[in-house]
């Protein structure tokens, strides 16, 4: 079939006014021959309408029915519709003249095509694991200085696009989040993609081995390949000292050939520019080994940002216990500000594991109790969780990150 099909091709010349125009959704499954010069040389990428695409699209399905939307809620509409091909916005259209009409509507609402959107998958995510997550920076407590770096990396590009056009400023490629484990670093990386309105796809480094040869490499184009469709994107690799660790220390094999891949596509994601949010794709990583990773991974153009995400410290950790306190039932005497001190040196993690420890020993205390109450913890409750939870991160470990901190300040 391939060989009678080539000899086909072959056939027609320019003279016979004859093209031969091909399409598919699986180039990569082609045979080589049929893609050489001389057959079907010339490639064309249809790719998933960007947000300026969809805004026209829908202008035209919905010209084919009544409706009241403004230019304003068609554009927020078109944001809202990441991953939607042509074909998706029409059915949404169909579908929103329906859900108007069951409801009694004399016209189609944007109330009518939010309800409409939740119904239809995008065709261009339904391969994917794309989360939209809904992480806000109020939901971390404390971290100031650290959301504010991530704000400058990450938020300012998408929403102060014109001053980085006027100063010709490419917006940076990736973001390294350091430190302990369990200050928050994942949290802050989808609330990097709540704020921003971007996709989010999170990647745990060991996943991506493999026993067999080249699959690791073919996962790693896959993730940005993802990306790509699924832009404006954060892609978050925790763990990515799995996949970046020093070439020196692993000797070769399979590691260095996923750090090669891993940095051939940071190297061609290409960073966003003054207004070019379409194809936006962001790198986040997090790491407990800052020191381990390859220096070709954190060299400006990759990595650009390094942010140090240490222990919270006294503020931080107010923030933490308020928040949680006003999530359960707590006795008017259990006051945030006395459980602060007890905590120093607490991660993150483990101050939410105080306040999930006392509600815990709450809800033992009710059940056992002769006359069934509702569960409601005490000082003592704190003070006994406080006994069991202790902090596993040792001051010189602490130590050794704001050293490695100081070690990437000039002078």
């Amino acid at each position: 079939m391939v060989a009678a099909f080539l000899t086909a091709l072959d056939g027609p010349k320019g003279g016979d006014g004859i093209v031969v125009l091909g399409a598919t959704n699986r180039p990569d499954a082609l045979d080589p021959a049929i893609r050489r010069a001389g057959r079907l040389e010339r490639e064309i990428e249809v790719g998933v309408p960007n947000a300026e695409d969809r805004t026209q699209i829908l202008q035209v399905h919905l010209g084919k029915v009544r409706h009241i939307l403004s230019e304003e809620e068609q554009r927020e509409l078109a944001r809202k519709c990441h991953g939607y091909v042509g074909a998706d916005l029409r059915a949404l259209c169909t579908s929103a003249a329906r859900n108007a009409l069951r409801a009694g509507k004399e016209a189609v609402d944007l109330q009518s095509c939010l309800a409409a959107a939740g119904q239809i998958p995008p065709s261009a995510l339904k391969e994917l694991l794309v989360e939209v997550p809904h992480v806000r920076w109020e939901d971390i407590g404390g971290y100031h200085s650290t959301k504010e770096a991530l704000k400058e990396a990450v938020e300012w590009p998408m929403r102060y696009a014109w001053a980085f056009e006027a100063m010709r400023m490419e917006a940076p490629k990736g973001v390294l989040l350091y430190g302990p484990p369990g200050c928050s670093k994942t949290m802050m990386a989808k609330a990097v993609a709540t704020e921003t309105e971007m996709n989010f796809i999170s990647i745990k480094g060991p996943e991506l081995f493999s026993k067999y040869v080249g699959d690791s490499e073919r996962a790693v184009r896959d993730v940005f390949r993802k990306a790509r469709t699924a832009a404006p994107c954060v892609v978050f690799f925790d763990e990515v000292d799995a996949l970046g660790a020093s070439r020196e220390s692993e000797g070769g094999g399979v590691s260095s050939r996923v750090l090669a891949q891993l940095l051939a596509e940071m190297d061609g994601i290409g960073a966003a520019t003054a207004g070019s949010t379409t194809r936006h794709v962001v790198v986040l990583g997090a790491t407990n080994r800052p020191q381990a990773l390859d220096s070709a991974l954190v060299r400006p153009g990759r990595f650009d940002r390094l942010v140090h995400v240490p222990l919270p410290d006294a503020d931080a950790r107010l923030a933490i216990f308020e928040r949680q306190l006003s999530r359960m039932r707590a006795a008017p005497d259990v006051l945030a500000s006395s459980l602060v001190p007890q905590t120093a040196g607490y991660s993150g993690a483990e101050v939410v594991m105080v306040c999930r420890e006392a509600a815990l020993l709450a809800i033992r205390e009710a059940l056992g109790a002769k006359k069934e109450a509702e569960p409601c913890a005490t000082p003592a409750h704190f003070e006994r969780a406080l006994q069991t939870v202790k902090p596993r991160i040792t001051p010189e470990t602490a130590r050794f990150y704001e050293d490695f901190e100081r070690s990437l300040q000039p002078g």
